[in-house]
């Protein structure tokens, strides 16, 4: 099952042509393509456009440009012929990260399903991502996950990791234009494992530090880190 499994998801990973359109211009074409290919995060098809310029006498192609999904995207690093996108979805707290290649887009992670974190922090003063010089890891920034709290009227069975009565505390966040932002935690995924084991967060941060900024350096992670003592308000305008 699980050999078939791989098959079916690697032919997904291939793109079909869905249109295409030529024009003329002296000694070249200028092919415009439009190719479909199955998100196996979203579960819908996305398209991708490609420009391509041939040279008519020998049909040889003069430059080729890397297909790009016409949405919004949130983070985007290239090294080499690698890109990886951090893109937001429809729904509350949904996000993925893609891996393409020049041609398709060779992997995607739905870190909501993966529940290893809160969002990958995209702004500026934190956000982060990295890619390995070896193009098989990233590293960035996200939010810390929090254990589910219920209510102390709840009488069900509590999960494992849970609380009660804590779904209202108080959590300081690090104020303007950095709303939501609580703990920053340092991830980094292998995009060579499956999803389920492919994010390891980073242990042992001092407490009173929220790294942010990371990236690869020669066999270790470097990047800047903010104190959290005595407040965390005002990162962005104000400095503690």
């Amino acid at each position: 099952m699980a050999e078939t499994l791989a098959e079916y998801q690697n032919v997904q990973r291939i793109p079909t042509l869905a249109s295409a359109r030529v024009e003329s211009c002296s000694d070249l074409l200028h092919v415009s393509v439009v190719w479909s290919q199955n998100n196996l995060g979203t579960l819908k098809s996305i398209n991708l456009a490609q420009a391509m310029i041939i040279d008519k006498e020998s049909l040889k192609g003069v430059h080729k440009s890397k297909v790009v999904q016409s949405s919004a995207e949130d983070l985007v690093r290239e090294k080499l012929d690698t890109r990886v996108i951090v893109r937001s979805g429809t729904e509350k707290d949904e996000q993925y990260v893609e891996l393409w290649t020049p041609d398709n887009m060779k992997q995607i992670f739905n870190l909501k399903e993966i529940d290893a974190h809160g969002k990958i922090y995209c702004d500026g003063t934190f956000g982060g991502l990295d890619i390995s010089d070896d193009l098989g890891k990233i590293v960035y920034v996200a939010e810390k996950k929090v254990p589910k709290s219920f209510s102390h009227l709840y009488q069900g069975k509590l999960p494992e990791k849970s609380s009660q009565g804590n779904q209202f505390s108080y959590r300081q966040e690090w104020g303007e234009q950095l709303v939501g932002k609580v703990d920053p935690v340092v991830a980094v995924l292998d995009m060579n494992e499956k999803p389920s084991d492919s994010i390891k967060i980073i242990e042992n941060i001092p407490e009173e530090y929220a790294p942010g900024m990371v990236k690869f350096w020669n066999d270790g992670i470097i990047g800047v880190a903010r104190r959290t003592i005595p407040r965390k308000l005002g990162a962005v305008y104000c400095s503690n």
